[in-house]
C-alpha cells in the first residue's frame, strides 16, 4: 500500500487530463483473465506462503491481529478475482 496509494493519487489526474493514454477499455475481459488470476490469486497465495515460511524461519509467532490481516487480504484477493456476472 505504501507504493499503491501514492501511485494511484499521481496517476488519476494524469489520466483525467489526457496526459497519459489508457488502453484499458480496449481489452476484452477474457483476455485479462490470465493476468487477473496470476496477479490476484498467484501473488496472493505466494505472499501468504512466503510470510508463513519467513515467520517460521525467524522463529516468530504471528499475532492474532497479523493473522486477521492476512486472512482479510486473502479474502479480498479471492473476492476481487471472481468473475463478474452481469
Amino acid at each position: 500500500m505504501l507504493v499503491s496509494y501514492p501511485s494511484l493519487i499521481a496517476l488519476v489526474p494524469l489520466l483525467l487530463t489526457d496526459v497519459l493514454d489508457s488502453h484499458l477499455g480496449q481489452i476484452a475481459p477474457k483476455e485479462a483473465l490470465l493476468f487477473v488470476l496470476v496477479q490476484g490469486l498467484g501473488v496472493g497465495v505466494a505472499s501468504t506462503l512466503a510470510y508463513t515460511l519467513v515467520t517460521r524461519l525467524l522463529g516468530e509467532q504471528p499475532t492474532f491481529l497479523a493473522l486477521c490481516g492476512v486472512f482479510l487480504v486473502a479474502a479480498g484477493v479471492l473476492l476481487s478475482s471472481r468473475p463478474v456476472r452481469g
